[in-house]
């Protein structure tokens, strides 16, 4: 295989002409023949040794190891590089566009013998950059976070800008996208006419680089990627995650508890002593039972909310580990004085005999403070997310159709985790729920497929039975295994059988779901139509009842087991857990039932955030761009608080665990992709971008020139 040598920078050869020196006094030292009388033999002797031909030998090796040494000193100057393709040599005098992409993830934030690793990455990156060659290469960089983000939008040839940037970086509390993080640098390098380089600085994340998925176009064609592994000598780490309360909403003076879960990351068993506290009061200190490596156990403290509203706790563990930003988990708690329902109907709550009249009678039958529930009406027009958000189930009565809006309200806050109760009697019910269906059209979320209303006065009638077929979830495979309800686990004797005695004048002709996310919770007493039926929508769920209170589909509204059935439904389907926690660097979004004036959104650190606000009927969506630090976020309107978050990190950032080598090239593994990982420990460059640098060779060889130059000249002189 041929080789190349260039030269960085080739006028460095104008040294060359120090050879002179050395020539000259060759010359000026040179011995002229001259007839010499000597007194005697002996000098006559010395003087024909002098003139001999060993001699002149001398003089010439001599001179020979100087213009050596001098030349080798002139070209380690000139910045000779070795090339092992033709390529690569024609390439040398080409500029060269690298874009260093450095994971700023939560994880990079470790420390290992006090060392941080953004130190180590910060060194590699800035060895990276003198692989290059100023005002010849151009560069950029790219952080690899929750969003990815170039420093300078465009390569630079400015390196001292560089440099600063590099200087100043910090790791971030987000998660590190890193397909993201390749495409923006692909973008970086896609104006570039010349080679194109990425240099990937990574703390190699297992968690991180397991989830990698690579676009086979990710990078412009011709790329190299070169790896750089940032890993700690050790990460050892514990970590606290998944905070929660139970029950989701808590009644103020009533006890409640909130949980925290504890990883254990280190190689050894381990116990951990947690505290949490409450508005920076603490609510006690307790230690785990040691816990295996690679497991995690839960702490549970005893709370009461004194008032209503919005509460922020605090988990906190002291233990010394690698990572610092995990050590703390952040939970917003809003309580009430009774469990927030919303009932939506277009029907006139005072009219007795409607629907929307019974069920806002069988959900609050009081009127007082008394009452389980807060009913807050809505007609359908009225239906928003900020209307809904944070009530602990809505059901829907008689409506008219439904606008896009209000559907899609509805499907947000089933996923959110919420409750959503669908009364099938009159109006257009079959367009509205085929409406709703169409709003994912990768799956079907309704546990019926209604057919045709049926009139069963008729028939004389019929009943309704409960079928012994509400069974535990574990018997449904793809149940959540937080859901241990059933749904008549607290309807008794008495109310059952009053249910089975109602008389029901209008139905629907229904086929149930195949879907393992449904199952039916009810039929009628020929057990050939569905009269309840579940599907489990995101972390919440979807309930069909094909009946209705209202007086024209039947006489259950009048039945006292119809408040028995309606709380049994509100306490099925009240939320049992929190859909996915807010993480850093996420968009944050709030929904508050307020319109107008100016918000504010305030940080952990107490800094203004930036937000972007959505209107609509009844309320507003305020949305915190990028929540970059985990703790506490605050939205304001005119000075009053009008809604609490807490952001945590991703719980994957606190496994330090590594990733090895086969599974980084089986990752990166896409066609035209020359991918590289190197050894940090190996000296030398970070990039061979112009071939291997050996001027230090030619300093080795000007001074092995020296050193035998003096040796000959010692045995010479004995």
């Amino acid at each position: 295989m041929l080789a190349f040598l260039t030269l960085t920078t080739p006028l460095m050869l104008l040294g060359l002409a120090g050879l002179a020196g050395p020539l000259i006094a060759h010359w000026l030292n040179r011995r002229a023949r001259k007839r010499i009388v000597f007194p005697t033999i002996r000098l006559l002797s010395e003087s024909l040794a002098s003139q001999s031909h060993l001699y002149r030998l001398r003089r010439w090796l001599l001179l020979v190891l100087r213009c050596l040494a001098i030349a080798a000193i002139v070209l380690a100057f000139a910045g000779p590089m070795w090339q092992d393709q033709p390529a690569q040599a024609a390439s040398g005098t080409s500029s060269v566009g690298v874009v260093i992409v450095l994971d700023v993830s939560a994880s990079s934030a470790q420390q290992s013998d006090g060392v941080a690793l953004a130190d180590s990455m910060r060194a590699l990156a800035n060895r990276t950059l003198d692989s290059l060659s100023e005002g010849s290469d151009v560069v950029d960089v790219v952080y690899a976070a929750a969003r990815p983000r170039a420093a300078f939008g465009q390569l630079s040839s400015n390196f001292a800008a560089i440099r600063q940037e590099l200087q100043k970086f910090q790791p971030t509390c987000e998660r590190a996208d890193l397909a993201a993080a390749l495409a923006k640098a692909g973008e970086v390098l896609a104006s570039h006419q010349g080679a194109r380089r990425v240099v990937l600085l990574s703390d190699m994340q297992k968690s991180n680089w397991g989830e990698l998925a690579v676009d086979p176009k990710i990078l412009p064609a011709g790329t190299a990627l070169t790896v750089v592994p940032v890993s700690a000598k050790t990460a050892a780490n514990v970590a606290l995650s998944a905070a929660r309360v139970e029950p989701l909403a808590p009644i103020m003076n009533q006890q409640a508890r909130v949980l925290v879960t504890v990883h254990n990351y280190t190689g050894a068993p381990r116990k951990v002593e947690v505290e949490a506290s409450l508005a920076d009061k603490s609510l006690g200190k307790q230690t785990t039972a040691e816990i295996e490596p690679g497991s995690a156990a839960e702490l549970a403290f005893s709370v009461t909310f004194g008032s209503e509203g919005q509460h922020a706790v605090v988990f906190s563990c002291t233990d010394a580990d690698s990572l610092r930003s995990d050590n703390h988990a952040f939970l917003a708690v809003r309580t009430v004085r009774r469990l927030p329902v919303a009932v939506v109907g277009d029907d006139s709550p005072s009219q007795p005999g409607s629907a929307t009249y019974f069920m806002l009678r069988a959900l609050a039958p009081r009127g007082d403070q008394n009452d389980p529930y807060e009913v807050r009406y809505l007609s359908s027009a009225d239906l928003s997310y900020s209307r809904i958000n944070d009530v602990q189930a809505v059901f829907v009565g008689h409506v008219g159709a439904l606008s896009q809006a209000s559907l899609q309200a509805l499907a947000m806050y089933a996923n959110q985790g919420g409750g959503v109760v669908f009364f099938c009697g009159d109006g257009p019910v079959k367009e509205n729920l085929q409406a709703l269906r169409d709003l994912d059209r990768h799956a079907n979320i309704l546990p019926l497929e209604l057919l045709s209303q049926n009139d069963l006065t008729l028939e004389g009638g019929q009943a309704l039975a409960v079928k012994s077929a509400d069974a535990p979830p574990g018997a449904t495979p793809a149940a959540p295994a937080a859901d241990s309800r059933q749904l008549l686990h607290d309807f008794d004797g008495p109310a059952r059988a009053a249910l089975g005695q109602v008389r029901f004048t209008k139905v629907w002709f229904a086929r149930p779901s195949n879907d393992p996310l449904a199952r039916t919770l009810l039929t009628f007493a020929d057990q050939s139509t569905p009269a309840l039926a579940m599907r489990y929508v995101g972390s919440g769920k979807l309930v069909l009842a094909n009946f209705s209170p209202s007086l024209a589909c039947s006489d259950l509204g009048k039945h006292g087991c119809f408040v028995a059935l309606v709380h049994a439904i509100a306490e099925y389907v009240r939320p049992q857990r929190t859909a996915a926690a807010p993480l850093a660097g996420e968009p944050l979004r709030l929904s508050v039932d307020a319109a107008g004036g100016e918000f504010a959104a305030t940080g952990p650190d107490g800094r203004p955030c930036q937000i972007q606000t959505t209107s609509s009927s009844g309320g507003s969506d305020v949305t915190i761009v990028r929540p970059e630090l985990p703790g506490f976020y605050r939205l304001t309107q005119g000075g009053q608080q009008l809604a609490l978050a807490a952001v945590n990190i991703d719980p994957r950032e606190s496994d330090l665990a590594t990733v090895d080598q086969d599974l980084v090239f089986k990752q990166l593994k896409v066609k035209d992709l020359a991918l590289d990982v190197r050894d940090t420990s190996a000296a030398g460059p970070i990039l061979r971008v112009r071939g291997w640098p050996i001027w230090h060779w030619f300093v080795v060889a000007a001074l092995c020139a020296f050193a035998l130059e003096l040796t000959l000249l010692a045995v010479w002189r004995r």
